[in-house]
């Protein structure tokens, strides 16, 4: 299978259990190679476990991150596992999605996976997410109800295509949620 190797710095952040990780990125992997874009668009990236997880199947990455030493930890991964395909833009995604929409938007073929903290996405990044309209996108959620909640912005433009569940952290009462959804 694929290796990759990662340096995460204090300030980065990498998923805790690193099996569970491996199983998630496999998931994330999977619903890439169906939907088959040139673009993928990693926000939230972190230092790029998925953006480096799914590389080799796309033509180019697009990780934005607003945490400076995660940005960094993924240029730097990136350099030690010769992966060139991978651009780290250390913004808020908000802003990002902002600039894309002033600037003719996601190439097509494009496709956009969500990795946001537990708190989720800020209301404007929703808002300019579903507006950009990429065809595939993938909501990955360690804070289901705060999902729930994000949700109905989504279903005004997108169908939910399957959701699945992945048990990052055992004995916990806590799961990641993927959220695949299509353009309608």
């Amino acid at each position: 299978g694929l290796r990759v190797r990662f340096r995460v710095s204090p300030m980065s952040f990498f998923q805790t259990n690193p099996l569970g990780a491996e199983r998630l990125y496999g998931m994330i992997r999977e619903w890439v190679r169906e939907a088959a874009p040139a673009q993928l668009y990693d926000l939230y990236g972190g230092m790029g476990g998925i953006a480096f997880s799914c590389a080799d199947l796309v033509e180019r990455v697009c990780s934005v991150e607003n945490v400076p030493a995660a940005s960094e930890d993924g240029r730097q991964n990136a350099l030690d596992n010769g992966i060139a395909n991978v651009d780290f833009v250390t913004e808020r995604v908000k802003n990002h999605l902002k600039h894309l929409l002033q600037t003719g938007g996601m190439p097509p073929p494009s496709a956009a996976v969500v990795d946001p903290p537990r708190s989720g996405m800020h209301p404007k990044a929703i808002r300019r997410l579903v507006e950009l309209g990429p065809p595939h996108l993938l909501y990955v959620s360690c804070n289901p109800k705060v999902l729930a909640g994000e949700l109905p912005v989504f279903m005004e433009a997108y169908s939910i295509r399957r959701v699945r569940a992945v048990d990052l952290f055992p004995h916990t009462r806590h799961v990641e949620a993927l959220v695949e959804m299509t353009l309608r």
